[in-house]
């Protein structure tokens, strides 16, 4: 889903959210009834991708076996090696001469060409050049890529937000990031900073909401939205305008939607890898049951044979 937020785009075609002059010169006011953690936000450049080989410059090898996660909190999958595998992992046709092994460049499993005939960016490997992909990761990498792309920087570099804070309800400038394990969004005090401290000082997290969750996110009245558990709890928060609303939702809405899926690819694919050696150990003891089955019946009928003939009786 595209937002019609108010994003930039950066140099490697990512698009961050720009907050107007000003969003971030608040005043601080006392909050109560909410458990204070601490948080270091850093103050380095949170994604970068590498050139693409069109524009001159080094670039990941699609045929390299390594690849580098787009945050080191996502795992990759293990690289499986040609020798490792017989049939193709989509349609079980077995490699020769002619069905040839192809990677899929994103769950990194083995496929014939029928099954990994879509080439598509891969930017959850920071792979911006098409490559390889299967026919399930081609349709789920569109919409991932789109999420990295337009989102994910803007989430781990902080939405700023206002919410009712204290007894009196009185709005406070808080930020809605992305924890460093990808698994929460936190809601963090946004302080004024003097001048002469950096911008890295520890924050204090005022809640955090694990993106499992988060059951839905509505916008309200022109400049507010609402976050949803599935618990029931109402989080409202206030952008500073109509267009950053939309931009904001749309972030959350797509983070719960694909993060827990993009921190899962590898727990998925080991698993259906495992369950595919299962199938072919269970389809090996079949066939192996068949053979010695149809061996005992080939020596049944040798046996009769040879009475037969030895008695000159007439074969069966």
């Amino acid at each position: 889903m595209q937002c019609k937020g108010s994003y930039r785009t950066g140099a490697w075609g990512l698009r961050s959210c720009h907050l107007p002059p000003g969003s971030s010169n608040h005043e601080e006011s006392p909050g109560q009834g909410l458990p204070l953690l601490w948080l270091q936000i850093p103050s380095m450049s949170i994604l970068s991708f590498p050139k693409s080989n069109k524009g001159g410059g080094a670039a990941i090898s699609a045929s390299d076996s390594s690849a580098t996660p787009v945050h080191p909190a996502i795992a990759l999958p293990r690289y499986v090696m040609d020798e490792e595998i017989e049939r193709c992992f989509g349609c079980a046709v077995a490699f020769d001469f002619v069905h040839r092994r192809h990677h899929c460049r994103r769950c990194r499993n083995i496929f014939c060409a029928a099954c990994t005939s879509r080439e598509r960016p891969v930017l959850l490997y920071m792979l911006t050049d098409p490559v390889r992909v299967c026919l399930r990761c081609g349709s789920e990498v569109l919409k991932e890529n789109d999420f990295i792309d337009v989102h994910l920087h803007a989430l781990l570099k902080g939405l700023e937000v206002t919410m009712p804070r204290g007894v009196l309800g009185k709005r406070h400038p808080v930020t809605l990031l992305l924890s460093p394990d990808l698994d929460t969004l936190q809601v963090v005090d946004l302080p004024p900073l003097p001048p002469s401290l950096p911008p890295s000082q520890p924050r204090k997290i005022i809640k955090s909401l694990p993106l499992l969750d988060i059951g839905g996110v509505s916008e309200e009245a022109s400049l507010s939205f609402i976050l949803l558990t599935t618990a029931g709890s109402r989080f409202k928060f206030e952008t500073s305008g109509p267009g950053q609303r939309q931009a904001w939702v749309c972030a959350i809405r797509e983070a719960a939607k694909h993060l827990p899926q993009m921190k899962g690819l590898k727990k998925r694919v080991e698993e259906e890898r495992r369950q595919r050696e299962m199938q072919e150990r269970m389809m090996l003891v079949e066939r192996q049951e068949k053979e010695a089955l149809l061996a005992k019946k080939r020596e049944k009928a040798a046996m009769r044979n040879a009475i037969a003939d030895k008695y000159g009786l007439a074969r069966r």
